[in-house]
């Protein structure tokens, strides 16, 4: 087993030669305290993290461990303490020499585990970087993480299967680890994983911090005892307060002193967490004052000893050294917010790292590159970001089940109106085709549109709030990507369908297919504005739902004339917008069909003067059904307006309303 474990950090060690260059930072942290709606979630917690060490955080539910993280990568707002990373004064800049992993994994299901890397690489590492540098860096990244053997594997979902929970996991850490970051923050890495597999993922972890210098911070909820004995520090909390801080194989023995003795042949973790969980235990416990002469020792402490100052950190003023003789002024003209602000030009002793995201870079002007945030230019980003949501979206839009789905409506529809004649008697079963057209090609983009883009918006947050690009180049990127493929299904549906009925020719199909893919895109839109805005799926779904019963009742169907008061409504549906073109298109100048001496009450002056052999021209029919004030162009424009004016409200709301949180 020993033997295994060293030839395993050999292997690993040989791998990461191109991520070698970098050493890990030391983190400090002080005071923290968080408060949310009135709640104290994290009161005045310290402690510090060394680089090629690996410190845990360890507590029951509720302690305050994923608050901790979100803090420490800028998720949240503190209502007091100091960060600071080799004792300077954590900034955004700064802050992108750290990664966050989080609990649950935030990928595009259907890409595969190597395309997952290599657009992660193509979007973090730098524009100067060679292509093959960087499709090197992530091979070397997944013979790290063992995960060759499912390379060309999909991340999976609920509804396909891909990659199992530990590949998962390490997917996860690999996507961060591709930006080589000094500082490895991971929340209950090891969550949902079996002990086996558990024990393999934090064996991994810590090779990283070993033989690599990396700073690993991780949370864990309940670890065997293998896993515990591989903490180099252990943190526990307790309703957001510190009960212990120091060497986690000091942690028992110091517990003991307190009279608290673990049985024996009993996991550690959770003797541990059985002290720290009931109230009683934790009030004595964060009352207990720490003995300053064990600087480097186990301390049991709530918060302070009165100043606010976590007792195994240094006394003074402040944690952070601030250099103010190097500091520049920064116009952060692309950031959105206008104004500058200042920073510290830090030098490094250590040689430059090719792996090193341009960031720290200091330049002056609004009109600067801005490679000082982003890593790579906005035609290189947008170029990525169109080919990951292509083929992300193909195997979500052009799945095997909407395939299915379009076969079965398509072998109905033909078995219902195969060669319908052209009389007055069949003019509402034409209609209904119609009307069918536009209802579903209507709804279903908006239901695949709300759906994925709701649950994309959780990984585009992650990924803005990490830098990996501009909200407009991923924006751009998703409506020209998803475009031609949400016309796909009512392209093949219409091009089937309609030659079966005899409606018409093909120069009326070409007419007919220009309205129903703008109708389509209209709906597209609807979704990603109700996806983009609806604070989550269970709302979206409620919220889109909503929409589409109103655009039905008012899509000119079910009542073709409304009454002056509310004719309003006709106009907001673009359910009707799309019926009516087909209406006028259908039933134009060269359309004409026969009366029907069968039906009763014919509104058409010809049928009722010669019922047997009268005929109806189109105009009329579509006069009818009150779709004669339309006229093609006018519908296209229209429908090119609201889908426009949705899609600009979307990017609106994902820059203001829903942006990633950034303390």
């Amino acid at each position: 087993m020993e033997m295994s474990s060293r030839v395993d950090a050999s292997r690993r060690r040989s791998t990461l030669t191109q991520m070698t260059t970098r050493t890990g930072a030391r983190v400090k942290f002080s005071d923290l305290t968080v408060d949310l709606k009135e709640r104290r979630i994290l009161d005045s917690v310290s402690g510090y993290a060394e680089p090629g060490e690996v410190l845990a955080v360890m507590g029951p539910s509720g302690s305050g461990k994923t608050t901790l993280f979100n803090v420490l990568a800028g998720l949240l707002p503190m209502v007091r303490g100091e960060i600071c990373l080799d004792d300077q004064p954590l900034d955004k800049r700064l802050r992108r020499q750290m990664c966050y992993v989080l609990q649950h994994d935030l990928m595009f299901p259907y890409l595969t585990l190597f395309e997952t890397f290599k657009y992660a690489a193509l979007l973090r590492l730098p524009h100067t970087m060679s292509h093959e540098k960087k499709m090197a860096a992530v091979d070397e990244v997944i013979n790290v993480l063992q995960v060759s053997h499912c390379r060309n594997t999909i991340i999976g979902n609920h509804i396909k299967r891909g990659l199992s929970g530990g590949e998962r996991k390490r997917a996860s850490i690999g996507q961060e680890l591709l930006a080589n970051p000094r500082v490895l923050v991971m929340d209950e890495p090891t969550s949902g994983l079996d002990s086996t597999i558990a024990h393999d993922l934090l064996r991994t972890v810590q090779a990283l911090a070993q033989d690599h210098g990396r700073t690993i911070i991780t949370s864990i909820h309940q670890p065997s005892s293998q896993i515990f004995h591989m903490f180099n520090k252990l943190m526990l909390l307790s309703r957001g307060q510190v009960v212990y801080f120091g060497p986690g194989k000091d942690a028992v023995a110091h517990f003991s002193r307190l009279g608290y003795e673990c049985p024996m042949n009993y996991n550690p973790a959770d003797f541990l967490l059985d002290v720290v969980s009931p109230d009683d235990v934790v009030k004595r416990l964060t009352n207990l004052k720490a003995d300053r002469a064990l600087e480097s020792g186990p301390t049991s402490f709530a918060s302070t000893d009165g100043d606010g100052t976590d007792p195994l950190l240094p006394r003074h003023a402040s944690l952070c050294k601030r250099d103010t003789s190097t500091s520049v002024v920064v116009f952060e003209g692309d950031s959105g917010r206008g104004g500058m602000t200042t920073t510290s030009k830090i030098t490094e002793d250590v040689e430059a790292d090719p792996f090193e995201p341009a960031v720290n870079i200091v330049r002056t002007g609004r009109n600067q590159d801005s490679f000082d945030k982003w890593p790579s230019t906005f035609w290189m980003q947008l170029s990525v970001l169109f080919q990951r949501s292509w083929k992300n979206s193909v195997g979500d839009v052009l799945s095997i089940v909407n395939f299915a789905q379009l076969a079965v409506l398509i072998v109905v529809s033909c078995l219902i109106w195969f060669r319908t004649p052209k009389t007055e008697g069949h003019i509402r079963d034409i209609t209904g085709y119609l009307f069918f057209i536009a209802v579903f090609f209507g709804f279903q983009p908006i239901i695949i549109s709300t759906g994925t883009f709701i649950v994309e918006r959780s990984i585009i947050n992650r990924e803005r709030s990490s830098g990996y690009y501009r909200l407009a180049s991923y924006f751009l990127a998703k409506m020209v990507s998803d475009a031609p493929l949400i016309c796909v299904l009512p392209t093949v549906y219409l091009a089937i369908t309609f030659p079966v009925t005899g409606f018409g020719g093909f120069l009326m199909f070409c007419r007919l297919w220009l309205v129903l893919i703008f109708g389509v895109l209209v709906s597209q839109s609807f979704g990603v504005f109700v996806g983009a805005l609806a604070p989550s799926l269970q709302k979206a779904i409620i919220a889109a739902s909503t929409l589409m019963i109103s655009f039905l009742l008012g899509g000119g169907f079910y009542v073709s004339k409304f009454s002056p008061k509310l004719e309003w409504i006709r106009y907001l549906s673009y359910i009707n917008y799309i019926y009516n073109a087909f209406v006028v298109v259908l039933f134009d100048e060269n359309a004409v069909y026969k009366c029907d001496p069968d039906v009763l009450g014919t509104p058409y002056e010809q049928c009722r003067l010669n019922p047997t052999n009268g005929t109806i021209r189109g105009p009329e029919i579509a006069k009818e059904l009150n779709a004669h004030t339309y006229t093609l162009d006018w519908v296209i424009g229209a429908m090119i307006g609201i889908s426009v004016l949705l899609r600009y409200a979307t990017y609106g709301v994902m820059r203001w309303i829903r942006k990633p949180v950034v303390a």
